[in-house]
C-alpha cells in the first residue's frame, strides 16, 4: 500500500436535510483546502459537498464529490464514499478519481484506492483525508 496524497479540506457548516428513511441526512459544503502527495499537489476547489447519513445505531455513511486542481492546472474529480463504525472509531473510505485520460494524472483513473478520514488537527481545515493506492 502506497500513500498517494493527503487532503486537508475546509467545510462550511452542515445543512441539515432531516430524518430520511436511512437516518439523519446532512449536506456539508466543501469550500476549499489543499492536497499534497509525491506525484501531485494543489488546491481543493470550492465545488462539492459531502452527504452524510447518521444512522440510529451510531454508524454513519459519507459520500463526497468534489474537485482538486493541481499546481500545473489539471482538474481532477474525486468521489469518496465510506463508513464510520463506533467499533473502529474512524471513517474508512474508497476514493475514485476522474482525471483527463490523456493528461499527466491519467494513472489515477485505473488505480484501486482506500482512504482514511478524520477531523483535522489544524483549525484552518475541517477534515484530513489520506488516500492510499492498493
Amino acid at each position: 500500500m502506497q500513500q498517494v496524497m493527503r487532503i486537508l479540506a475546509a467545510c462550511a457548516p452542515a445543512v441539515e436535510v432531516g430524518k430520511v428513511p436511512q437516518g439523519i441526512l446532512r449536506v456539508i459544503p466543501i469550500i476549499g483546502g489543499r492536497f499534497e502527495g509525491e506525484k501531485l499537489r494543489g488546491t481543493v476547489l470550492n465545488v462539492g459537498a459531502d452527504r452524510n447519513i447518521s444512522h440510529p445505531n451510531g454508524n454513519a455513511h459519507v459520500y463526497a464529490r468534489y474537485l482538486l486542481k493541481t499546481e500545473d492546472g489539471a482538474v481532477i474529480q474525486i468521489e469518496n464514499e465510506g463508513v464510520l463504525s463506533e467499533d473502529s472509531g474512524g471513517f474508512v473510505t474508497t476514493p475514485k478519481f476522474a482525471a483527463d485520460a490523456s493528461g499527466s494524472y491519467a494513472w489515477l483513473n485505473s488505480g484501486v484506492y482506500a482512504g482514511t478520514l478524520k477531523a483535522s488537527e489544524s483549525p484552518e481545515y475541517s477534515v484530513e483525508i489520506t488516500v492510499f493506492q492498493l
